[in-house]
């Protein structure tokens, strides 16, 4: 497996866990916890994109 798809890999992951947060973030509204699942998908699409 190549750095790329790699990075690639570890983006989707990323973003498939920030959605998850969110899921549970709205649930259970917590203000920390809606922005662990931001922080989590904008650093999987940044890592998605940037290669």
């Amino acid at each position: 497996m190549s750095l790329q798809q790699y990075r690639k890999l570890t983006g989707i992951l990323s973003v498939i866990a920030g959605v998850g947060i969110l899921g549970i973030a709205l649930a259970q509204p917590n203000f920390r916890t809606v922005l662990w699942g931001l922080f989590a998908i904008s650093l999987g699409l940044f890592g998605w994109f940037k290669n």
